[in-house]
């Protein structure tokens, strides 16, 4: 995978120009950066990123850039939660090498961790969920829930 942004440097007034190359079928095969691309979302958004202050956008616009910043935002977030599953439980990094990764701070274990949770779940997998052990000698399953055992009946 290879998506490239080439920023070529304009010594006039006018600016600068960005070129994005990348091969559909290969880098974005659910078309989520060509959608991005042909309804303006991207665009709007990086006019969000670079203007100074929130006040500069222009007023009439301004509800269409928070609209496509926040789906451009919503979409980050749910990829960089499937990445923190994947470096935890792939690359075993620790939670404060992805605190680092993901925070610029290691400290920051914590807000690490709940990204992890937010991916399991988001994976259908439920993070500190119920674990279910068959035991021989009961009837039923044993479920230790949190530190609770609940032996048959309702788990939830």
């Amino acid at each position: 995978m290879g998506i490239d942004v080439t920023r070529t440097i304009s010594r006039s007034a006018t600016g600068s120009t960005a070129t994005i190359t990348w091969k559909p079928k290969q880098d974005d095969p659910l078309g989520y950066l060509a959608h991005a691309i042909d309804t303006e979302r991207l665009g709007e958004a990086l006019t969000a990123l670079g203007t100074p202050t929130v006040e500069d956008l222009p007023a009439r616009q301004l509800p269409d850039i928070a609209r496509s910043t926040a789906a451009i935002q919503r979409e980050l977030e749910r990829r960089t939660r499937a990445m923190v599953v994947q470096l935890k439980d792939r690359d075993n990094l620790s939670w404060s090498e992805i605190a680092d990764i993901l925070y610029g701070d290691p400290s920051k274990r914590s807000s690490a961790r709940a990204a992890y949770e937010a991916g399991l779940r988001q994976t259908g997998h439920q993070p500190g969920g119920p674990t279910v052990i068959e035991a021989g000698t009961v009837h039923g399953p044993i479920v230790i829930d949190g530190g609770n055992v609940i032996i048959g009946g309702d788990t939830h």
